[in-house]
Parts: C-alpha cells; sequence; structure tokens
C-alpha cells in the first residue's frame, strides 16, 4: 500500500489473505515506523514501532496474537517510558511508568487485565505525590493527595469508581480547611473549615469561627448550622463535636477530656435524645450509661466504678425516678436502698451485717419485708432472734409501748437493734443505732 504522495505505506506478505512473515509499515517520510512477524495470520515474536527519528517506540513479545511477556515503550531520547508485564495478552503484575529524567513517575498493579491493590503517583523529585486503591478495576477506599513535603493536602473517599463519603482538604499544619460530602459520585454538601488560629470572628453564610483569648480556634460551625460543629479547649484539643441538621443536633455527638480519651458520646433522633449514652473516665473505662427515650430517661441508669464494678443504678420512668435505686460498695453489697415514687423518695433502707445469733447476715432491707407488715407479732421476733438484751414498757397516748434491743458487736462499733411493739404485741417500729469506732 502507498500514500495518496506515492511513497510507501506498508508491506506485508499473505497466505490465504492472511499475513505471513513480516508486516512493515511506514512514515510518508520513508522512515519505518512499525514492524511485526506473523504466523498463521496471528503476531508472533518481537513487535517493536519507532519515532519518525528512527529512535525506538515501543516493544513487546506476542504469542499467537496476545501480549506476552515484559512490553516496554521509550521516549524520543531513548530513556524507558513505561514497563508492562503481560500474560495471554493482558497485563500481569506491576506495571511502572517513568519521567524523561528516569525518575518513577507510577506504579499500578494488574490482575487479569485489571487494576488491583494500591497504585502510586511521584512528582518529578520522587516524592510520593498521590496514592489510589483499586479493587477489580476499580477505585475504593480512601485516595491520598500529598504536598512535595510528604504532608497530606487531601483526601477522597470512593466505593464502586465512585466519590463516596467526606472528602477533606488540610492546610500545612494538618488541619482540616474543608469537607465536601459525596453521595453516589455527586456533591451533595460542602462545608470550609476555621483556621486553627485567628483574633476575630468568621461569619459567612457557610462558616461560623470563634477564637478563643490566646487566639486558638474556641467555636467552629457551618453557617447554617447545617453539618459538623466543634468546640476546642484553649489548649487547641478537641472538646465537642456534633452534627447539625435543620439547625439542631442530629445523629452521633461526642464530648473529650483535653488529653484527647472519650468522655461522653450520646445520640440525637428527630432533634432529641434518643437510645443509649455513655460517659467514660479518662482512662477509657465506662463511668455512666443510660437510655433515652423521645429527649427523656427511661429504664435503668447504671454508674460504675473505674474497676468496672456496679456502683450505682437508678431505675427511671419518663424523665422521673421511679422504683428501687440501689448503691454498692466495690465488692458487690449493696449498701443502701431508696425507694422512688414519681421522682421522690420514700423510703430509704440501709442494710447491715447483724452480728448476733438469730440475726447474723440479715439486713434492714430484709427485716423490712418480714416485719413492717402490721402483723409480726413479739413471739415471732423472739422465734427468730431469742431473747432481747433488755426490754422496756413505757405508756403513750395510744396505749403502752413496748422496746426490746438486741445488742451485738464488731471489729469496727458496737452497735444495737431496737424494736418496738403497740399495746397488742404488733411490731410497729425498728432502728439501728451505733456507737464507738
Amino acid at each position: 500500500m502507498f500514500y495518496e504522495s506515492g511513497a510507501l505505506e506498508n508491506e506485508a506478505n499473505y497466505i490465504y489473505d492472511k499475513p505471513e512473515g513480516l508486516f512493515k509499515v511506514y512514515y510518508e517520510s520513508g522512515a519505518l515506523k512499525d514492524e511485526t512477524n506473523y504466523k498463521a495470520g496471528k503476531m508472533e515474536g518481537l513487535s517493536k514501532s519507532y519515532y519518525e527519528s528512527g529512535v525506538l517506540k515501543d516493544e513487546i513479545n506476542y504469542k499467537a496474537g496476545k501480549g506476552e511477556g515484559l512490553g516496554k515503550s521509550y521516549y524520543e531520547n531513548g530513556a524507558l517510558k513505561n514497563e508492562t508485564d503481560y500474560k495471554a495478552g493482558k497485563k500481569e503484575g506491576l506495571s511502572k511508568s517513568y519521567y524523561e529524567s528516569g525518575v518513577l513517575k507510577a506504579e499500578f498493579n494488574y490482575i487479569d487485565g485489571k487494576m488491583e491493590g494500591l497504585a502510586k503517583v511521584y512528582d518529578e523529585s520522587g516524592a510520593l505525590e498521590s496514592e489510589f486503591n483499586f479493587i477489580d478495576d476499580k477505585q475504593e477506599g480512601l485516595a491520598k493527595f500529598y504536598d512535595e513535603s510528604g504532608k497530606i493536602v487531601e483526601e477522597i473517599p470512593y466505593k464502586d469508581d465512585k466519590k463516596e463519603g467526606i472528602a477533606k482538604s488540610f492546610d500545612e499544619s494538618g488541619n482540616i480547611t474543608r469537607e465536601v460530602t459525596f453521595k453516589d459520585g455527586e456533591a451533595i454538601q460542602e462545608a470550609d473549615k476555621c483556621p486553627r488560629n485567628g483574633n476575630d470572628k468568621i461569619i459567612t453564610e457557610s462558616l461560623f469561627c470563634s477564637y478563643h483569648g490566646n487566639g486558638r480556634l474556641q467555636f467552629e460551625s457551618p453557617g447554617k448550622k447545617e453539618g459538623l460543629a466543634r468546640v476546642f479547649y484553649e489548649s487547641g484539643a478537641l472538646n465537642e463535636e456534633t452534627n447539625f441538621k435543620d439547625g439542631q443536633p442530629e445523629g452521633l455527638s461526642k464530648v473529650y477530656y483535653e488529653s484527647g480519651a472519650l468522655q461522653e458520646e450520646r445520640t440525637y433522633k428527630d432533634h432529641k435524645r434518643e437510645g443509649l449514652a455513655k460517659s467514660y473516665y479518662e482512662s477509657g473505662a465506662l463511668k455512666i450509661e443510660r437510655t433515652y427515650k423521645h429527649n427523656k430517661l427511661e429504664g435503668l441508669l447504671k454508674m460504675f466504678y473505674e474497676s468496672g464494678k456496679i456502683m450505682e443504678e437508678i431505675p427511671y420512668k419518663d424523665d422521673k425516678k421511679e422504683g428501687i435505686a440501689k448503691s454498692f460498695d466495690e465488692s458487690g453489697n449493696i449498701t443502701q436502698e431508696i425507694t422512688f415514687k414519681d421522682d421522690k423518695g420514700v423510703s430509704v433502707s440501709t442494710p447491715v451485717v447483724f452480728c448476733p445469733e438469730g440475726i447474723k447476715n440479715e439486713t434492714l432491707n430484709s427485716l423490712s419485708s418480714f416485719l413492717i407488715d402490721g402483723k409480726t407479732t413479739q413471739q415471732e421476733v423472739q422465734a427468730k432472734w431469742g431473747q432481747p438484751d433488755s426490754a422496756t414498757t413505757m405508756s403513750g397516748p395510744s396505749g403502752s409501748i413496748t422496746s426490746w434491743v438486741y445488742l451485738y458487736n464488731n471489729d469496727v462499733a458496737s452497735k444495737s437493734l431496737v424494736v418496738n411493739f403497740n399495746a397488742s404485741g404488733i411490731l410497729m417500729f425498728h432502728m439501728f443505732t451505733s456507737s464507738g469506732g
């Protein structure tokens, strides 16, 4: 075949309409452009292409018409430009490209012709410029971009080859300067970030910033209260972060100690506290957990010692204390019980360990359930605990009152149990007293 000018364009040998042997293509100037060997109509062996200057441009080996082995391309100055391995016509393994200077420009990994795993791009100085992750030839995960010093300047999340999630831009100090939320590849929300240092408030349609007296950022929020708002300590450490929707908190809110440890986390739904909220000691141990329903406490509020043992549990109903609240020592023993009704304490019970025979290991709570029922008689008390250490009868407005006293001692103090009966011999009152220490 020839160009219109009459110059030879290509030359080849054919057998039964199929190319066989060396096939050559020329520039109109007459310089060799490509040379490829054919066998039974398919490319076989080393194929080469050239710049018009005669310098080698590309070379790749073929087997039965498919690329096989290492393929290379070159700059016109002869420097290596790309090198890629092929297997059965598909890219396989690590592919590399270079600047004319010979510095590595990019590296991508291929499996069965598709990009897979971490890909990296470098600037001409050799510094990492960006990195991407691929799964089955599609971008997946976080793409990162760096400046010449190696500091991150931007990160963009990908899912199924589309931007998905919050993309962030950073300043030289690593502070976030802008966030853009993507969904299915489209930007649905953009938010600028406050400079970390300043003196005056910044108020725009998309941003509100205020600063501590030392010039460090104190408060940052989207101008229309739509998105993430943050509060900072004077030291610059994050104090609190809450997401807003329509000017009201929505979703997860977190509070931090100045050390950076999580102090509290709570959830908002339809602008109201909802679900489980937790508070923590600075060590990270759980301190308090409680449940909200439509912005009101509901169910059991639990407080813990830093050791993880239960300290207190308080029942709530419709944001009011309702039922028996219990306090515990670190050994798990109940130290106090308070019965609440409509948020008011109606009775207090303090469990005590008894020492005398007959009442050993009893508690005031068990005494109450057994004795204060308007039926318990002197005979029943005596049958359970034996003869009192002392007994006194006094006259009262409603008749005589008999008072029995049981004495006992332990390693801490001398104690006594006083029980009073009415004129009919029915228990009407009991009390514990302590002396010594």
